[in-house]
């Protein structure tokens, strides 16, 4: 399977403990998933017989990978776009829009992630994708964007300043 510059994911085979696998199996990304509509997102893994029996399909889907795999196989390359497919942003819009909460079915489709409302969040797909347990913020447009793992710190401005910047921050 070819990749393009879009999506630098060249195939990793994924070790075997067995010194004579009955099969390889490969991690990959597919941009346009030909596993069905059940696949979460394009990172799957697929299992080659090792044997010289001819298949009818040699090649199967063997599973999805979990975020701490993709992490190892492609460390910070892989963005919130890639992992998140744009069917996810329109399911959360929509559902907004037709005043249903998007959250408790995102939160079961993709249970690594805590998925939280925020008001007018930037929309970050091309942010690297986040660790598992991160908390995901979106908002009723379909925006996403992961909140950053340190809390962020909190100025306190004093009454005097002109700008409203802080002058003296306090961490």
């Amino acid at each position: 399977m070819e990749n393009n510059e879009r999506y630098p994911f060249p195939e990793r085979i994924i070790p075997d403990a067995d010194p004579n696998p009955r099969s390889t199996e490969t991690a990959g990304f597919c941009l346009i998933c030909a596993f069905g509509e059940n696949a979460r997102n394009g990172f799957y893994t697929v299992i080659v017989q090792n044997d010289d029996c001819d298949y009818v399909y040699p090649t199967v889907f063997g599973r999805e990978l979990s975020v701490q795999e993709i992490h190892f196989f492609w460390k910070d390359a892989a963005t919130m776009a890639d992992f998140f497919p744009e069917w996810v942003r329109q399911f959360i819009a929509y559902s907004y829009a037709m005043n249903s909460n998007p959250l408790p079915a995102i939160r079961n489709r993709f249970p690594e992630f805590d998925f939280v409302f925020w008001e007018e969040v930037i929309d970050r797909p091309d942010a690297p994708l986040p660790k598992e347990g991160a908390t995901i913020l979106v908002d009723r447009q379909g925006n996403m964007a992961s909140q950053p793992d340190e809390p962020q710190p909190v100025y306190e401005v004093e009454a005097d300043d002109p700008e409203g910047m802080p002058s003296l921050a306090i961490q």
